[in-house]
């Protein structure tokens, strides 16, 4: 039985997961503008949620 079978999914991108000082430190950069892990996996949870029941993506 694999992990994902299991339940025990390890995450695609670990430094999203992290809520310790890691979700600080900026994740992505444009420019000016930053997000850090925290609000990058945050951003991420509501567009899956948005998308979570759609058929075709």
């Amino acid at each position: 039985m694999t992990e994902m079978q299991k339940g025990h999914a390890s995450p695609l991108f670990p430094a999203l997961a992290d809520t310790g000082a890691a979700a600080d430190r900026p994740a992505l950069r444009f420019g000016e503008r930053s997000l850090t892990y925290a609000e990058l996996a945050a951003a991420a949870g509501a567009t899956a949620g948005r998308i979570g029941g759609a058929g075709r993506v």
